[in-house]
């Protein structure tokens, strides 16, 4: 089996290259634009890849494949060769990322080809699809940080993204075997995939405008790989209501950057994608916190009258943390630990509310050039309010709250908010350096960790989310 898999490595290795050499005699004889050599490797290196579930059965021997082309990749970027796949103006590092997302998705489909084959296709048809169309047809734009999409290319995406998921569903029928997808099925198996292949469509076009420098390579297929996933474990009704209810999020957040011009368009989308993950992933309980913080933000940014908006990267940089934490409680839950997944609540609390207190205390504090007392004082009272507000929504639903808890909370929260205050400089979110970013975003993981160790030890009582 080896030996086989070895020969039809080096047979794809082959191909793969081969294809890059045409790319670049191509780019040298006729000199297109960059996109298209880099769209031609893109498209052909999918198909490629689509033999691989079938030709190899060793992931070794995938990963070997994968961080050799990764290398190779690195290499001559470094050298300044291939220009037919490096030679843009952009900064990217989506040929680097290609390999090794191919790599994790045939780490995690073993015995489910289908998945494979739909994630890769997303990867290689529906971004190439998109990225050609936006390019010559591409009318109407709109900037996501400092790169320019446009609404033709996205449409491009998301109807080449529900193609390339319903065939292979109609092909392979997953739903045929009740063992593995019992709550699935629903005696609608064709209304089942469209459904489920326009809710994949809907995010992963989301996840495509909002990915930057060439992490779509990244986001679009494990993207795909993870709503697909959850989708078929999904009925018809639930599956029209997650459908409807994207929508609805999608257009009320596009609507709250009209009129408040406090978001633009990609942080518009990425607060959708945030809205709906803690939807999907928790409860309202979880959810409800996205809700208080935004509108906690809206608020003070509009007292504050601040002249920045929203984006891609600062909200990203805030979210990360406590939606990683519901991440882990969702994971947990699927494995049947219902019991982690109500201890990880306290936790996401926890980073929630220092994320919130944060970017709230950085707008008043940018605003009026408050004094390090002010700022204590300041990053105390906001951090309580803040705390109680969106602990208190909670609060009446179930019967596990106490003072003690609250208390605990609210300390943990007014340390790291204090501590942020102090430490950092107001700055506009969209001029703060990489480091700045990550440090708010550091204060939230611990705040989080405390929140664990607090929990692990306390006598009292363990929050928990419906």
């Amino acid at each position: 089996m080896l030996r086989g898999d070895l020969t039809n490595a080096a047979l794809i290795t082959a191909a793969f290259l081969s294809l890059i050499a045409l790319a670049e005699i191509w780019h040298r004889w006729k000199s297109p634009k960059v996109e298209w050599t880099r769209k031609l490797v893109h498209l052909g290196g999918g198909a490629v890849c689509l033999s691989l579930p079938f030709a190899i059965h060793s992931h070794w021997v995938v990963l070997a494949m994968a961080v050799s082309m990764a290398v190779l990749f690195l290499v001559t970027k470094r050298l300044g060769w291939l220009r037919s796949i490096h030679g843009i103006q952009r900064p990217s590092l989506g040929s680097e990322y290609y390999p090794i997302v191919i790599y994790f998705l045939f780490l995690l489909t073993p015995g489910a080809p289908w998945k494979y084959v739909i994630c890769v296709l997303v990867l290689a048809v529906a971004d190439s699809a998109a990225a050609i169309i936006g390019t010559k047809f591409g009318r109407l734009r709109f900037l996501v940080e400092d790169e320019t999409k446009s609404l033709e290319g996205s449409i491009a995406f998301f109807v080449v993204t529900l193609a390339a998921v319903v065939i292979p569903l109609l092909i392979w029928n997953p739903m045929g075997d009740p063992h593995q997808y019992p709550l699935a099925q629903s005696g609608q198996p064709a209304v089942h995939y469209m459904l489920a292949s326009m809710l994949i469509g809907f995010l992963v076009t989301c996840f495509e405008v909002v990915s930057l420098r060439g992490t779509d390579n990244l986001w679009v297929p494990l993207g795909t790989l993870l709503v697909l996933s959850k989708t078929m474990q999904t009925d018809v009704a639930d599956l029209t209501i997650q459908n409807i209810s994207f929508l609805a999020i999608l257009v009320t957040m596009i609507g709250v950057a009209h009129m408040s011009h406090l978001l633009n368009l990609g942080g518009a989308i990425i607060c959708c994608l945030a809205c709906y993950g803690l939807w999907a992933m928790g409860s309202f309980d979880w959810a409800i916190v996205f809700f208080i913080a935004l509108g906690a933000y809206l608020l003070a940014a509009f007292i504050a009258d601040t002249p920045w908006q929203i984006r891609v990267r600062p909200a990203a940089y805030s979210l990360v943390p406590p939606i990683l934490v519901l991440g882990a409680a969702n994971l947990a839950l699927n494995t049947g630990r219902a019991d982690l997944y109500q201890f990880s609540f306290g936790p996401f609390l926890a980073a929630s509310c220092v994320a919130l207190s944060q970017v709230v205390v950085n707008v008043l504090v940018w605003r009026w050039r408050k004094r390090f007392v002010i700022r204590i004082w300041l990053a105390a009272v906001v951090s309580i309010v803040l705390t109680v507000a969106i602990v208190s929504t909670s609060m009446w639903r179930q019967d596990t709250w106490s003072l003690p808890t609250m208390i605990a909370l609210c300390g943990i929260v007014v340390l790291f908010s204090v501590v942020s205050a102090l430490a950092m400089t107001p700055l506009p979110p969209g001029r703060a350096p990489k480091a700045w970013l990550l440090s708010r975003a550091a204060l939230s993981v611990a705040a989080a960790l405390i929140a664990i160790v607090v929990q692990a030890a306390w006598l009292g009582s363990i929050w928990y989310p419906v």
